[in-house]
C-alpha cells in the first residue's frame, strides 16, 4: 500500500471518529465508547475504510501505544512512587499477585495448561491507565482515597509489566524455563531498572540542561524525541517490546526538571496517540467472533471485571482501609489495560496465544474498556452503601491518616517572567506575605533563583501543560510580564481560557497593543512607553520646583485621561480596577485595622465613611475570605483589611484611623 493511501485512509478513519464522537457527546457517552466503534465502524467488519490486512491494523495498534505508553511515561513519577512506596509496593504486589493467582485457578480448572494460564493472569492483572486517570481527572476524584489507591497499584502495574514481557518467551519454553534463564530475565530487568535510574538521576538531566541552556526550542524538541526513539531501541535490543522502552523513555524525561516542558510539547497530540490505540483496538475485532459467542464473551468480561474487583478490594483492606475504600479501589482498576495488550502480543508472538484466543482477549479487552468509565462514575454512589468495615485482624496493618498528595501553588500571584519587572512584583509580593509563583524561560535565572529559595519553575508559559504545572486554574491573579508581545498576547489567552475568573495584568511594549490584550482577556495592561512618558513628567515637574501634591495630582489626572483615551469610554467599567481609571485623581486602597486601631468594633453604618470621608467601603477581607458588599452592622476586627476607594487626599486622611 502506497504511503498516500495510507494517510488517506487514517485521515477518513480519523473523520468517522469526529462524527462518531460527536453523538456519543449528544448522549453522554464516553469518549473511549465511540472511539472503540468507531474502530468497529472503520475496520474489517464495517465500512472497511482501512484496507489493511489484520497484520497492517495490529501494526497501528502497536505505534498507538508506543506512542501512548510514552504520554504515560512523562506522567509517571518515581518521586510520586516513593510517597507512596507502601500502596505501590504491598497494595500492588497484592493486587496483581491475587488477580494472576485468580485468574491461575480458573484458567487450570477449565483444563488450560499452566504457561497459557500464567499469561493469562498476566494479562488480567493489567488495568487501562489512560481510561482510570481521564475518567477521574474529568470527575475530579484523582486525589480520593481510593484514587490515590488506584494511582498506586496502577503503578506497580507498570513496573511489573516490565517484568511480564521479559518472562513470557520462558513461558512458551523458548529459554528451556531453567533457572539459569529465570535468573537472566530478572537480572536483564534490574539492569534494566538500574539504567534508566542513572540516565533518569545524571545523564538525562545533565544532557536537557545543556540543551536548555541554548534557549532553542528546537534543540528541546529534538533531544526529547531522540531519547524517545533511542530508549526504545536499545529495550528492543536487550528483548523487551518497543512499547516498554517507550514507557521507560517517558520515566526518564519525568524525573527532569524540564518533563512539564516536555509534556507541553506532546500534549496536543497525547489525545491523537489514544484515539490512535482504542481505534486500533476496535478495528481488530472479529465481529463474527462476537456473534458467534456474544454469551461466552461477555460472561467472561463480566467474571474478568468481578475478579478484578474482589483483588484489588482484598488488597485495598489489606492495606488497612475500609471494605468501602477496598470496592472504589477494585471499580476503578477493573478494566484490562494498554499494557495488557503487550503482554497478548508478546504471547502471540511466542506462540503462546493463537489467532482465536486473541481475538477473543480483544473483544473481552473492549466489553470492560466501555464498562469501566460507567463503573468508575458509579463507584462514589455504591461506596455509599458499603459499610466502613475492616476486618479485625492482628497483622492488618492501620491505614496512614493522609495519603500525600501533589503540592501545587494555589490562591497565590503567578508571575510570568523574571525580568525587572517581574522581579519586583516578586519582591514587592514577598514583602506583603503574599504567595506567588514565578515561571521564567531563562534556565540559567530559573537555577540562580531557585537556589536562593525563590518559587521558580523553567517552562515556556505559552504552552498549557506549563500553566497548569504553575496552578494557573487556582491563581489569584496573573501577571504577564514577558518582553516579547507575541508571547504576551499567546499567554495572556492561554491564561484567560484555563481560568475565566483569575486577574490577569500585562505589560506591553507600546500603548497600541493595550486594546488586543484586553480584548484577548487582560483585566489590565501597563504600556511601557506610556508609563515612561507620565515618569518623565513627573522628574520634569520636580525639578520646576512644582509642589509635590500638585504633581501627584496631575500624574493622576494624565494616567486616567491616558488609559481612558487608549481604553475607549469607560463608562461601563467592568472591574474594580477600572474605578480608579475612570475617576481622575481617585483610587482602590486596602487599609489594614490595627491591633489598637479605634476602629475595631465599629461597623460601616457607625463609621459614615461617604458622608464624613468622601470614601466607599467596597469589601472587607478577613483571613482566607473577602467579604464583599459588607453589611451595615459588619463588626471590624483586628486584622481585617477594608477595600476602600475614593480621592487620595481621602484616603490618606483616614488611614491613621486604621492605624496604617
Amino acid at each position: 500500500m502506497e504511503v498516500a493511501d495510507y494517510l488517506g485512509e487514517i485521515a477518513a478513519v480519523l473523520g468517522l471518529a469526529i462524527l462518531v464522537l460527536l453523538g456519543c457527546n449528544l448522549v453522554r457517552l464516553p469518549a473511549v465508547v465511540g472511539l472503540l466503534l468507531t474502530g468497529l465502524l472503520a475496520g474489517p467488519g464495517g465500512f472497511g475504510l482501512f484496507e489493511g490486512t489484520e497484520e497492517d491494523i495490529r501494526l497501528l495498534a502497536e505505534i498507538g501505544v508506543v506512542l501512548l505508553m510514552f504520554v504515560i511515561g512523562i506522567d509517571f513519577s518515581l518521586r510520586k512512587l516513593l510517597q507512596i512506596r507502601r500502596i505501590v509496593f504491598l497494595g500492588g504486589t497484592l493486587q496483581v499477585g491475587l488477580t494472576t493467582l485468580l485468574t491461575f485457578g480458573l484458567a487450570i480448572a477449565f483444563g488450560i495448561g499452566w504457561p497459557l494460564a500464567v499469561l493469562m493472569g498476566f494479562i488480567v492483572s493489567m488495568t487501562s491507565t489512560t481510561i482510570m486517570l481521564g475518567t477521574l481527572e474529568r470527575r475530579a476524584e484523582l486525589d480520593s482515597v481510593h484514587g490515590r489507591i488506584s494511582l498506586g497499584i496502577s503503578i506497580f502495574q507498570d513496573i511489573s509489566a516490565v517484568v511480564m514481557v521479559l518472562v513470557t518467551p520462558m513461558l512458551a519454553g523458548r529459554d528451556g524455563g531453567s533457572l539459569f534463564s529465570i535468573i537472566k530475565a530478572l537480572g536483564t530487568s534490574l539492569l534494566i531498572l538500574v539504567a534508566v535510574a542513572l540516565l533518569a538521576g545524571i545523564v538525562v538531566p545533565r544532557l536537557l540542561r545543556l540543551v536548555v541552556g541554548t534557549r532553542s526550542r528546537e534543540m528541546f524538541i529534538l533531544t526529547i524525541a531522540v531519547i524517545s526513539l533511542a530508549v526504545p531501541w536499545a529495550t528492543a535490543m536487550a528483548g523487551l517490546s518497543l512499547a516498554i522502552g517507550a514507557f521507560l523513555a517517558g520515566v526518564i524525561i519525568s524525573e527532569t526538571e524540564y518533563s512539564h516542558q516536555a509534556l507541553a510539547g506532546i500534549t496536543p497530540f497525547k489525545d491523537i496517540f489514544a484515539s490512535l490505540f482504542f481505534i486500533s483496538i476496535g478495528m481488530l475485532l472479529d465481529l463474527g467472533l462476537m456473534a458467534r459467542e456474544p454469551i461466552l464473551l461477555v460472561g467472561l468480561a463480566l467474571a474478568v471485571v468481578l475478579l478484578k474487583v474482589i483483588a484489588a478490594g482484598a488488597a485495598t483492606m489489606a492495606l488497612g482501609y475500609t471494605a468501602r475504600m477496598g470496592l472504589g479501589a477494585g471499580l476503578t482498576l477493573c478494566t484490562i489495560g494498554e499494557f495488557s495488550f503487550i503482554i497478548a502480543a508478546a504471547g502471540l508472538a511466542v506462540g503462546l496465544i493463537d489467532a482465536v484466543m486473541f481475538q477473543r482477549f480483544i473483544a473481552i479487552t473492549i466489553l470492560t474498556m466501555v464498562a469501566s468509565p460507567f463503573l468508575i462514575s458509579a463507584a462514589p454512589g455504591l461506596m455509599e452503601r458499603v459499610p466502613t468495615w475492616r476486618p479485625r485482624l492482628r497483622w492488618l496493618p492501620h491505614p496512614p491518616g493522609d495519603l500525600p498528595i501533589e503540592v501545587r501553588p494555589h490562591d497565590h500571584l503567578l508571575i510570568i517572567g523574571y525580568g525587572v519587572t517581574g522581579r519586583q512584583v516578586a519582591r514587592a509580593a514577598s514583602q506583603q506575605g503574599l504567595k506567588y509563583h514565578i515561571v521564567e524561560l531563562n534556565p540559567q535565572t530559573v537555577r540562580r533563583e531557585q537556589a536562593e529559595g525563590e518559587p521558580i519553575m523553567w517552562g515556556d508559559a505559552s504552552q498549557p501543560a506549563v500553566l497548569q504545572q504553575a496552578g494557573v486554574d487556582a491563581a489569584r491573579m496573573v501577571v504577564v510580564a514577558v518582553p516579547d508581545p507575541n508571547e504576551t498576547r499567546k499567554i495572556t489567552q492561554l491564561a484567560r481560557r484555563l481560568n475565566t475568573k483569575v486577574t490577569i495584568l500585562a505589560r506591553s511594549k507600546f500603548a497600541s497593543e493595550m486594546e488586543p490584550l484586553l480584548r484577548l482577556g487582560a483585566d489590565e495592561v501597563v504600556p511601557d512607553e506610556f508609563e515612561a512618558s507620565v515618569a518623565i513628567v513627573g522628574r520634569v515637574l520636580r525639578r520646576a520646583l512644582v509642589p509635590l501634591g500638585d504633581i501627584e495630582e496631575l500624574l493622576a489626572d494624565i494616567r486616567a485621561d491616558g488609559y481612558g483615551t487608549m481604553r475607549g469610554d469607560t463608562t461601563g467599567l467592568s472591574s474594580l480596577g477600572d474605578l480608579r481609571l475612570g475617576h481622575a485623581g481617585h483610587e482602590l486602597a486596602a487599609l489594614r485595622v490595627a491591633e489598637h486601631s479605634a476602629l475595631i468594633g465599629q461597623t460601616p453604618a457607625r463609621l459614615e465613611l461617604r458622608r464624613r470621608h468622601g470614601l466607599t467601603l467596597l469589601a472587607i477581607r478577613r483571613d482566607e475570605y473577602v467579604l464583599s458588599n459588607p453589611g451595615a452592622e459588619e463588626k471590624l476586627r483586628a486584622g481585617d483589611e477594608l477595600i476602600i476607594f475614593g480621592s487620595s487626599d481621602s484616603i490618606a486622611e483616614f488611614a491613621p484611623q486604621a492605624g496604617a
